[in-house]
């Protein structure tokens, strides 16, 4: 049986701890759950709703939550920390004013028991809610290569080339994935650290993806990544710093204006031939009495 360790970092987010928390330990299914919340040392109410999910969630054999309250060095020091403590051979990690949806562990478990080449997985249909809790967006991204990765193509908000982030909310890896890239987080970058494990996780598996949401990114004023560009600029940092080069101004063009054109031709094959498509693993279930089935597709 799979065992989830999940981290959730928090410091005076006592407006969405509860939802956070509910999301991870209200999941069904064959799988286990050890769910640590990293507060940074909260006075604004957080310490009692974690005194009171710790109540509530006593005595359940896998279902394990607990929490720890102290200053700490930031997100990234508290979730490294977290996943020291917290077990399981499934990680991931929910910041307190994002959740997950009900099925999402049931989706994670499923896939990562039947494959065990997939070593991280993400979902084709990230979401965004807003600050009450609606949801404001579904985003449908097809796929994340590793060379796409390395151009740019998931650092959106610059002049090159890009796509889409992969994003944190909704990403699951096994813990052996997460030591062979080093059991740790670059200290130097207060922002883009997960892009930085992202790339890291590149250099030694293939992200898969599902055709499932799985969980909701919350937008709100609040937020750390409300700081307009910063994430970007790390995360451009982090590119130049492996001496990876983002799309130029010419390729910028041909991929926006000729590409999607060859690719409705059915020209896929050559595109990834001449380096404009990539081809990346993806699930979708078969339906009813079915399961989740591995697929090739080409992204562009």
């Amino acid at each position: 049986m799979i065992t989830f360790g999940v981290v959730t970092p928090s410091f005076n987010q006592a407006g969405f701890l509860s939802q956070a928390v509910a999301s991870v330990m209200d999941q069904e299914g064959p799988f286990a759950v050890n769910h640590l919340v990293m507060d940074g040392g909260s006075d604004d109410g957080s310490l009692a709703i974690l005194k009171r999910a710790e109540e509530q969630y006593a005595g359940s054999a896998d279902r394990r939550f607990g929490w720890h309250s102290g200053p700490d060095s930031g997100q990234y020091a508290a979730v490294e920390e977290g996943f020291r403590r917290v077990g399981g051979d499934v990680l991931c990690w929910l910041n307190a004013d994002d959740v997950y949806m009900p099925w999402a562990f049931s989706v994670a478990a499923e896939i990562f028991s039947r494959y065990p080449e997939v070593e991280w997985l993400t979902s084709v249909y990230p979401m965004t809610f807003d600050q009450s809790g609606a949801s404001v967006g579904v985003d449908v991204r097809w796929g994340y290569g590793a060379e796409s990765f390395r151009r740019g193509m998931n650092l959106p908000g610059m002049d090159h080339y890009a796509r889409y982030f992969i994003q944190q909310d909704c990403t699951f890896w096994r813990r052996s994935l997460w030591e062979k890239a080093g059991a740790r987080f670059d200290p130097s970058l207060d922002m883009a650290a997960d892009f930085e494990l992202w790339a890291r996780f590149f250099e030694h598996a293939q992200l898969h993806v599902v055709a499932s949401p799985l969980a909701a990114y919350r937008v709100h004023p609040a937020q750390k990544t409300a700081r307009s560009g910063a994430y970007e600029a790390e995360a451009a940092q982090v590119l130049r710093e492996r001496g990876w080069r983002v799309c130029g101004p010419v390729e910028t063009r041909i991929r926006r204006r000729v590409v999607p054109v060859l690719a409705a031709m059915g020209l896929s094959p050559m595109l990834a031939f001449f380096g404009l498509a990539e081809q990346v693993s993806a699930f979708k279930h078969g339906g009813r009495d079915s399961n989740w089935q591995r697929t090739l597709r080409y992204i562009f």
